[in-house]
């Protein structure tokens, strides 16, 4: 029996490595993912269908997993991977990282556990409304304006305080999103970004697109490790057609955050987020060939530049590719309970 601190870097190291798939996860997501197994899966659906909101001002379309007594004014804040909106399958993941959350006790001040909001990427069913302005600006690595307009409804909904995790290329957005929070008067209590895709100066866009892509083949074994029922069907009902609309959907934008992927707009979006204090964790995989370890180890070398050596974190997963960062829900959320805690 063990927590995700014992299991994933027991002597505070500011580097560590595990291997994968892990022969045991923390307690906490084992707890969880039995009673997801355990669930009736039309129950945690009505619960998500409750969960799928509009925001009325700007019609951005998002989730809130949200019990009665929740924080209202901390909140854990989930940036989805590319061209997945609020979907059942996101939310669900939402669902499993309050759950863990809540398990590892991550609470407020005041002792309350923390609503996770659940933040589509450019697509149909987000409705971001990006500007033709703003788009330039992604393309040229600025993934602000895809970030900047969900911390603002989270504000408006009373939120001071945050916890931003993400993936893939949610975890682009998410690095932009801490530093840009605490220009908008919003405290970031930490920040968990796995698989960061923009750490390297790479090929052309249409080279780095195959690569996202050849990854989509690994999804199946990575949620078939993580052993929740619920997400494995839930992917067999995500069609490759209606994927492939919601990229069209937001086709513009969704071409300029592959244009803007580069290290040097990383490491500058890293270290304003650094410089708000908050705890960062850095999570990457060896088999992964959209984060190269030449990359990762040019980040943390980048990173040893500054004094900021006790708030960054970096947890190499031996063996794990970009799916298994992703879709392997019960590692991943075990991995964010890591760095809430930090």
């Amino acid at each position: 029996m063990a927590s995700a601190q014992e299991l994933f870097n027991p002597t505070g190291a500011e580097f560590t490595q595990i291997e994968y798939p892990l022969a045991v996860l923390p307690d906490e997501a084992r707890t969880v993912a039995a009673k997801f197994n355990h669930a009736d899966p039309e129950k945690i659906l009505a619960e998500l269908e409750t969960a799928r909101r509009t925001d009325p001002e700007t019609g951005i379309g998002f989730g809130m997993i949200a019990r009665p007594g929740d924080s209202r004014t901390d909140a854990i804040v989930q940036f989805h991977s590319y061209a997945n909106g609020p979907t059942d399958n996101f939310l669900g993941r939402a669902l499993f990282i309050k759950e863990v959350a809540d398990e590892i006790g991550f609470h407020d001040e005041e002792g309350n556990a923390l609503p996770v909001y659940s933040f589509g990427a450019p697509s149909s069913s987000s409705s971001l409304n990006v500007s033709r302005a703003d788009i330039g600006s992604v393309r040229r690595g600025d993934f602000a304006p895809i970030a900047i307009p969900n911390l603002d409804l989270v504000r408006r909904m009373g939120v001071g305080r945050v916890a931003c995790v993400a993936a893939s290329l949610g975890a682009a957005v998410a690095l932009s999103a801490a530093g840009e929070a605490d220009q908008m008067g919003i405290d970031v209590l930490s920040l968990t970004v796995a698989s960061l895709p923009n750490i390297v100066d790479r090929k052309p866009w249409l080279e780095l697109l195959p690569a996202f892509n050849s990854q989509a083949a690994n999804m199946s074994g990575a949620l078939e490790n993580g052993g929740v029922d619920l997400f494995t069907e839930l992917h067999k009902g995500d069609s490759a057609v209606g994927f492939a609309k919601e990229v069209i959907a937001e086709a513009t934008l969704n071409h300029a955050q592959f244009k803007g992927l580069s290290r040097s707009t990383a490491l500058s979006a890293l270290i304003r987020a650094l410089r708000t204090g908050a705890p960062i964790t850095e999570v990457h995989g060896t088999d992964d060939p959209i984060t190269p370890l030449s990359a990762i180890d040019q980040l943390h070398s980048d990173i040893d530049r500054y004094d900021y050596a006790q708030q960054f974190q970096g947890i190499r997963v031996i063996g794990a590719n970009h799916a298994d960062l992703g879709d392997n829900v019960p590692l991943i959320a075990s991995l964010y309970a890591y760095g809430l805690q930090q």
